[in-house]
């Protein structure tokens, strides 16, 4: 069906952008495996909270060195390991990466939180320029460290404190709501 010959990761990140798109192709059609050279995946989640998000900065805008990174990260493997490996084993472990990335995405949209009207008149959308950094920092005064520490923290943590400080805000103003004098 794709006729293309078997090459390494190496020879892989050589080709003419034509040529690695058939590779890319059937890279979008095969499964995924939590297992590379024999080294088996570490959960994202049992990440730190930085080491995730490096990783989903590199699905946005891929490149042969963050990659790379992001398999020492992932996979715990060597350059050199990882550039004479098998293109096949190479977009299983990929996949399964990619796969978990996205599973993560869909998993945080449970902290977007309810539109409120007086909070965006007072300008919150200007907040966002700050990306996570806002995250790290409101974590980092609650919790009397820096931005940097909390980064450090497990991705698991961080997001279930974060979970949890949207849950008891929607309680919260849920409650002022219902007590509030008629």
């Amino acid at each position: 069906m794709f006729n293309l010959n078997h090459i390494q990761v190496r020879q892989f990140f050589q080709l003419k952008e034509d040529e690695a798109a058939k590779y890319i192709e059937l890279q979008s059609i095969m499964k995924s495996e939590d297992i590379f050279l024999n080294f088996k995946a570490k959960p994202l989640g049992e990440l730190t909270f930085g080491q995730v998000s490096q990783i989903k900065r590199v699905f946005m805008k891929p490149t042969y060195e963050n990659l790379l990174e992001c398999f020492k990260t992932v996979f715990k493997v060597r350059e050199d390991k990882y550039l004479n490996s098998d293109i096949i084993h190479y977009f299983y472990a990929l996949n399964w990466i990619k796969s978990q990335v996205m599973a993560l995405v869909e998993k945080e949209k449970m902290l977007i939180p309810d539109p409120d009207p007086d909070l965006e008149m007072a300008g919150v959308k200007k907040l966002n320029v700050f990306g996570e950094m806002a995250t790290l920092i409101n974590l980092a005064q609650k919790f009397s460290t820096t931005p940097m520490e909390i980064e450090k923290w497990n991705y698991n943590v961080v997001f279930t404190i974060l979970l949890y400080q949207k849950l008891e805000g929607e309680v919260r103003r849920d409650y002022n709501n219902i007590t509030k004098p008629k």
